[in-house]
């Protein structure tokens, strides 16, 4: 850390604000389309995180793509 940063009355980086969840899925992967129509039908609030592609690998690149080769 720099000088500045342990400096008395340096501000501190603000952080967005806290979101809350009923249900919070890591990874976009098929599961998420089934645990969000049954958060959904609860009335549930969905939050999710994907460093990917939507619907994950078996859609995109895994096993839905290789029955094309069979």
């Amino acid at each position: 850390m720099s000088d500045q940063q342990n400096a008395p009355g340096a501000h501190a980086p603000t952080m967005a604000p806290v979101k809350h969840y009923d249900l919070f899925v890591i990874g976009a992967g098929v599961g998420l389309k089934i645990a969000r129509a049954c958060a959904s039908d609860l009335g549930w609030s969905v939050g999710l995180a994907e460093v990917d592609k939507v619907v994950g690998t078996c859609l995109n690149r895994g096993c839905i793509p290789s029955k094309a080769f069979i």
